[in-house]
């Protein structure tokens, strides 16, 4: 447009553009339909509708479940929300670079996801969200290993693409891990504890990076994600072990 990088007048049309876009995604919800468990549901009550059953809320597990997923974003959202001001700050890299650095590394990370329906067949759900969650903080930590713009852009793939494939998969897990009638608690907790996620990532990356410099907020960051992978890792496999281990003691004596 001619102007100077203090004039607020190319970023208000690039947010404008990106409202404009954001605001035609709601006519994607006249595709869908009611699922099968919807209809199931429904004729399930009004063959019934006087003794409808309804399971205990398993307030527990949904708690645990926040908790999983606040840790295991961290480092998501610390790249969300300081990659750009890392970059300017940190690196010094114009915004024009920015963009494009931005973009096409968004772009590779397209094809990577689509690869999350395989990994889950081959693997199951456990293992891809536990390695995706210690892939997402290694990635953090090129960031740290290589300040450079090459390395940000590695750290920002790695991060994007691990995250595609991480997140759907835990939320169909924890959506199957609650009866159909919790599912909708379910999704808010889940929300909820990514938004708790993002609220601390800011907060505290502020006071980090003021403090300690950037190297510490990927430090924290990537740490908390860890942290968040052996969590659900304890939930997922260590009853299991304890199980097996108790049944073959008791075999043996």
């Amino acid at each position: 447009l001619g102007g100077t990088l203090a004039d607020p007048q190319p970023y208000r049309y690039a947010l404008l553009i990106a409202a404009s876009l954001f605001g035609l995604a709601p006519l994607t919800m006249l595709a869908t339909s009611p699922g099968d468990g919807e209809e199931r549901a429904a004729r399930s009550h009004a063959s019934s509708p006087s003794a409808p059953t309804v399971a205990s809320a398993p307030t527990g597990l949904m708690v645990f479940m926040g908790i999983v997923i606040l840790l295991l974003l961290t480092s998501k959202h610390v790249i969300d929300t300081f990659f750009n001001v890392c970059l300017d700050v940190d690196l010094h890299l114009a915004p024009v670079w920015m963009g494009g650095l931005v973009a096409g590394v968004q772009l590779l990370a397209v094809p990577i996801a689509l690869v999350a329906p395989f990994v889950v067949a081959r693997w199951g759900k456990g293992w891809p969200i536990i390695g995706g969650a210690v892939g997402m903080a290694l990635s953090l930590g090129l960031l740290i290993l290589i300040p450079h713009w090459i390395g940000a852009g590695l750290g920002l793939l790695g991060v994007s693409a691990l995250f595609a494939i991480t997140m759907p998969t835990f939320t169909i897990l924890n959506q199957e891990l609650v009866a159909p009638e919790w599912q909708a608690t379910m999704s808010g907790v889940m929300s909820m504890g990514m938004g708790l996620s993002r609220a601390g990532a800011a907060l505290g990356g502020g006071y980090l990076i003021s403090h300690l410099g950037f190297p510490s907020l990927f430090l924290v960051g990537a740490g908390l994600t860890v942290a968040g992978a052996i969590l659900f890792w304890g939930y997922a496999w260590l009853p299991q072990r304890y199980t097996r281990d108790r049944t073959r003691l008791q075999a043996a004596s």
